[in-house]
Protein backbone atom coordinates (compact mmCIF):
# COMPACT_ATOMS: atom_id res chain seq x y z
CA UNK A 1 0.00 0.00 0.00
CA UNK A 2 2.82 2.61 0.80
CA UNK A 3 4.62 1.70 -2.34
CA UNK A 4 1.13 2.75 -4.03
CA UNK A 5 0.86 5.45 -2.31
CA UNK A 6 4.79 6.94 -3.50
CA UNK A 7 3.86 6.21 -6.86
CA UNK A 8 0.57 8.32 -6.32
CA UNK A 9 2.24 10.98 -4.98
CA UNK A 10 4.84 11.26 -7.86
CA UNK A 11 2.86 11.32 -10.67
CA UNK A 12 1.27 14.05 -9.16
CA UNK A 13 4.20 15.89 -8.58
CA UNK A 14 4.63 16.37 -5.06
CA UNK A 15 7.42 15.88 -2.51
CA UNK A 16 7.90 12.68 -1.95
CA UNK A 17 6.74 11.79 1.71
CA UNK A 18 8.74 10.41 4.49
CA UNK A 19 7.51 6.66 6.25
CA UNK A 20 6.26 8.40 8.67
CA UNK A 21 3.84 10.42 6.57
CA UNK A 22 3.33 7.24 4.65
CA UNK A 23 2.18 5.49 8.21
CA UNK A 24 -0.20 8.48 8.47
CA UNK A 25 -1.64 8.43 5.27
CA UNK A 26 -2.32 4.88 5.72
CA UNK A 27 -3.64 5.19 9.43
CA UNK A 28 -5.37 8.38 9.37
CA UNK A 29 -6.57 9.27 5.63
CA UNK A 30 -7.39 5.06 4.98
CA UNK A 31 -8.65 3.70 7.92
CA UNK A 32 -10.54 6.54 9.77
CA UNK A 33 -14.46 7.09 10.32
CA UNK A 34 -16.32 8.30 7.35
CA UNK A 35 -16.94 11.30 8.74
CA UNK A 36 -13.37 12.30 10.30
CA UNK A 37 -11.71 15.32 8.29
CA UNK A 38 -8.00 14.01 7.98
CA UNK A 39 -4.97 16.09 6.70
CA UNK A 40 -1.48 14.69 6.53
CA UNK A 41 1.32 17.56 5.66
CA UNK A 42 4.90 17.57 5.38
CA UNK A 43 7.35 20.01 3.33
CA UNK A 44 4.95 21.95 1.31
CA UNK A 45 2.11 19.53 0.59
CA UNK A 46 -1.25 17.61 1.90
CA UNK A 47 -3.25 14.92 2.11
CA UNK A 48 -6.94 14.52 3.16
CA UNK A 49 -9.97 12.68 2.23
CA UNK A 50 -13.19 13.82 0.97
CA UNK A 51 -15.95 10.83 0.52
CA UNK A 52 -13.87 8.11 -0.86
CA UNK A 53 -11.25 10.35 -2.72
CA UNK A 54 -7.72 11.09 -1.55
CA UNK A 55 -6.50 14.89 -2.71
CA UNK A 56 -3.04 15.50 -2.66
CA UNK A 57 -2.30 19.09 -2.98
CA UNK A 58 0.09 22.33 -2.25
CA UNK A 59 -0.41 23.07 1.31
CA UNK A 60 -2.21 27.01 1.69
CA UNK A 61 -2.00 28.66 4.41
CA UNK A 62 -5.62 29.24 5.99
CA UNK A 63 -7.73 31.93 3.71
CA UNK A 64 -8.39 35.03 5.61
CA UNK A 65 -12.57 35.02 5.33
CA UNK A 66 -13.01 38.54 6.42
CA UNK A 67 -12.13 39.91 2.96
CA UNK A 68 -14.23 42.22 1.48
CA UNK A 69 -13.01 43.25 -2.46
CA UNK A 70 -14.71 45.48 -4.24
CA UNK A 71 -14.92 45.15 -8.07
CA UNK A 72 -15.91 47.93 -9.44
CA UNK A 73 -14.72 48.00 -13.30
CA UNK A 74 -16.14 44.49 -14.50
CA UNK A 75 -12.83 43.74 -15.82
CA UNK A 76 -10.50 40.56 -14.68
CA UNK A 77 -10.07 40.78 -10.83
CA UNK A 78 -7.23 38.83 -9.23
CA UNK A 79 -7.79 37.14 -6.29
CA UNK A 80 -5.60 37.05 -2.88
CA UNK A 81 -3.76 34.49 -1.76
CA UNK A 82 -3.33 33.21 -5.74
CA UNK A 83 -6.52 31.71 -5.75
CA UNK A 84 -7.15 32.51 -9.25
CA UNK A 85 -8.96 35.05 -11.36
CA UNK A 86 -12.47 36.14 -11.78
CA UNK A 87 -13.19 37.14 -15.10
CA UNK A 88 -16.64 39.16 -16.20
CA UNK A 89 -18.21 37.57 -20.15
CA UNK A 90 -21.60 38.65 -21.92
CA UNK A 91 -23.63 35.58 -21.89
CA UNK A 92 -27.10 33.83 -22.95
CA UNK A 93 -28.11 33.49 -19.02
CA UNK A 94 -27.38 34.38 -15.53
CA UNK A 95 -26.63 37.73 -13.85
CA UNK A 96 -28.77 40.30 -14.39
CA UNK A 97 -26.36 42.76 -16.45
CA UNK A 98 -28.99 46.62 -15.00
CA UNK A 99 -28.30 44.68 -12.04
CA UNK A 100 -24.75 44.39 -11.81
CA UNK A 101 -24.56 47.76 -13.21
CA UNK A 102 -25.61 49.96 -10.25
CA UNK A 103 -24.75 47.80 -7.36
CA UNK A 104 -22.04 47.88 -5.31
CA UNK A 105 -20.44 44.94 -6.42
CA UNK A 106 -17.71 43.04 -4.05
CA UNK A 107 -16.05 40.02 -3.14
CA UNK A 108 -16.26 38.15 -0.29
CA UNK A 109 -15.60 34.73 1.70
CA UNK A 110 -18.08 32.51 3.59
CA UNK A 111 -18.56 33.36 6.90
CA UNK A 112 -21.34 30.65 7.87
CA UNK A 113 -25.06 31.03 7.32
CA UNK A 114 -25.06 32.50 4.13
CA UNK A 115 -28.38 30.96 2.05
CA UNK A 116 -29.31 31.61 -1.25
CA UNK A 117 -32.68 30.77 -3.57
CA UNK A 118 -30.52 29.73 -6.25
CA UNK A 119 -32.27 30.39 -10.60
CA UNK A 120 -35.56 28.81 -10.54
CA UNK A 121 -36.36 27.38 -6.98
CA UNK A 122 -38.70 28.81 -4.78
CA UNK A 123 -36.91 27.92 -1.76
CA UNK A 124 -33.82 29.65 0.24
CA UNK A 125 -30.98 27.02 0.67
CA UNK A 126 -28.79 27.03 2.82
CA UNK A 127 -24.81 27.74 1.24
CA UNK A 128 -23.54 24.86 2.90
CA UNK A 129 -25.74 22.47 1.99
CA UNK A 130 -25.68 23.68 -1.90
CA UNK A 131 -21.97 22.95 -1.02
CA UNK A 132 -22.36 19.33 0.03
CA UNK A 133 -24.79 18.93 -3.25
CA UNK A 134 -22.11 20.20 -5.66
CA UNK A 135 -19.72 17.56 -3.86
CA UNK A 136 -17.38 20.47 -2.89
CA UNK A 137 -14.88 19.25 -0.31
CA UNK A 138 -14.53 20.97 3.01
CA UNK A 139 -11.49 22.72 3.08
CA UNK A 140 -12.32 24.70 -0.30
CA UNK A 141 -15.65 25.91 0.86
CA UNK A 142 -14.29 28.83 2.35
CA UNK A 143 -11.80 29.91 -0.67
CA UNK A 144 -14.47 30.02 -2.80
CA UNK A 145 -15.24 33.75 -4.03
CA UNK A 146 -19.08 34.84 -3.37
CA UNK A 147 -20.08 37.74 -5.37
CA UNK A 148 -22.19 40.41 -3.75
CA UNK A 149 -24.26 43.03 -5.11
CA UNK A 150 -25.41 45.50 -2.62
CA UNK A 151 -24.67 43.59 0.59
CA UNK A 152 -26.37 40.36 -1.09
CA UNK A 153 -25.34 37.61 -1.60
CA UNK A 154 -25.85 37.10 -6.08
CA UNK A 155 -23.76 34.11 -7.48
CA UNK A 156 -21.05 31.59 -6.74
CA UNK A 157 -18.89 31.32 -9.98
CA UNK A 158 -19.37 28.42 -11.98
CA UNK A 159 -22.13 27.41 -9.71
CA UNK A 160 -25.58 29.38 -8.97
CA UNK A 161 -26.86 32.87 -9.75
CA UNK A 162 -29.37 33.62 -6.78
CA UNK A 163 -32.82 33.99 -8.59
CA UNK A 164 -33.36 37.86 -7.43
CA UNK A 165 -29.87 38.43 -9.55
CA UNK A 166 -30.79 36.20 -12.52
CA UNK A 167 -31.44 38.04 -15.62
CA UNK A 168 -34.93 37.87 -16.86
CA UNK A 169 -35.76 36.26 -20.26
CA UNK A 170 -34.74 38.59 -23.10
CA UNK A 171 -32.63 40.67 -20.70
CA UNK A 172 -28.82 41.06 -21.27
CA UNK A 173 -26.74 38.70 -18.90
CA UNK A 174 -23.62 38.38 -17.43
CA UNK A 175 -21.55 35.48 -16.58
CA UNK A 176 -18.61 35.27 -13.97
CA UNK A 177 -15.84 32.73 -14.52
CA UNK A 178 -13.51 31.90 -12.07
CA UNK A 179 -10.27 30.68 -13.49
CA UNK A 180 -8.91 29.26 -10.28
CA UNK A 181 -5.17 28.94 -9.76
CA UNK A 182 -3.51 24.81 -10.03
CA UNK A 183 -2.27 24.40 -6.92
Amino acid sequence: RRSLLRHWVRELGGGMPGSRHLQRIEQECLHSRQDAKPLVKWQDMEVRRFRDGLFLRKARPPHDISQVIPWQDGRPLQLPDGSGELVLEEAQHGLSKRLWGKARVEIRYRQGGERCIPAGNIHHRALKKLFQEWSIPPWLRDSMPLIYLDNQLAAIPGYVVCESFQAKPGEPALRVRWNRSQS
